[in-house]
């Protein structure tokens, strides 16, 4: 039995928000003349919390804001939950589903408790639809439980270089999950250099299966990706503590740009001003 899977509530106001915010940001042809931000009238620190962007052949940011200050970050936690469950489990290795797990609020790919699934899908499912379920089940699958596998998220974090982030759960539910935008990116990098990871943020759809045989049907929670011509890859996130929040790359042209956007306040109306503000004065055209 094959059950369809449309994205929940929250995966998909956070692809909305940033939908507006970063792609007519970078690209503003993407904004219609009836929305788009006349240049420069707006200050990115009314938008966002925090910012940082850099081109992915490293060197200095191309723009920053407040690029240093902790801030809840959501489901752009994922991506450590992700690493680091590469570094503790093997893909073809099972996990079966808790029951807490299928209880969590917020984005939920539809696991049924005592389900087995492989590691890699339910990577497909934390990364793609931002399944709380799934990342839920990995920690608990790799550490014994989602507290203990914080602490190695944390851990992670010290060993490779990123003192300011810290993580509560593996799903970023809990505002105390927290990062700050350069760090982010460099978290980013780190992401981007597994290619299985790499790969998985790319897909629009992918269909995985349960031990038992059930299929799962995935669509990518990114609107970037799923609606659009241009290359965009990374992960979204939204809660109430964190707003909306977006770690990924951008390509334009020939450029490809590491970018993180957390604590997005407005969506649609401020569309086009961090391209003015931020890319287009300080980066690569």
């Amino acid at each position: 039995m094959r059950t369809v899977r449309k994205p929940s509530a929250p995966a998909l106001r956070g692809g909305l928000v940033f939908l507006g915010v970063l792609l007519t940001a970078l690209f503003p042809h993407y904004a219609s003349s009836a929305t788009r931000t006349a240049p420069g009238s707006v200050d990115p620190a009314a938008i966002l919390r925090a910012y940082y962007i850099e081109h992915e052949d490293g060197g200095a940011a191309v723009a920053q804001g407040n690029p240093d200050r902790r801030v809840s970050v959501a489901s752009a936690t994922k991506l450590v939950t992700a690493l680091v469950a590469r570094s503790m489990l093997r893909d073809d290795d099972l996990v079966t589903v808790p029951g807490a797990a299928t209880r969590l609020i917020g984005a939920r790919i539809g696991l049924t408790a005592g389900e087995r699934y492989r590691v890699i899908d339910l990577l497909h499912g934390m990364l793609m639809e931002s399944g709380n379920d799934a990342a839920y089940s990995i920690a608990v699958r790799a550490a014994g439980s989602p507290a203990r596998f914080a602490a190695r998220m944390n851990e992670w974090c010290r060993a490779n270089g990123f003192p300011k982030s810290s993580f509560a759960d593996p799903a970023g539910l809990n505002r105390r999950s927290a990062s700050t935008a350069r760090e982010l990116v460099g978290i980013f990098r780190a992401f981007q250099s597994d290619p299985a990871l790499a790969r998985i943020i790319t897909l629009k759809r992918h269909t995985i299966h349960s031990a038992g045989g059930r299929s799962i049907e995935l669509n990518n929670s990114n609107y970037f990706i799923r609606y659009f011509r241009r290359e965009f890859a990374g992960k979204t996130g939204y809660t109430r503590a964190a707003g909306s929040c977006y770690v990924g790359w951008i390509k334009n042209g020939a450029d490809r740009y590491y970018v993180a956007f957390l604590g997005a306040r407005k969506g649609w109306q401020e569309q086009d001003v961090l391209f003015d503000a931020l890319v287009a004065r300080n980066g690569r055209r």
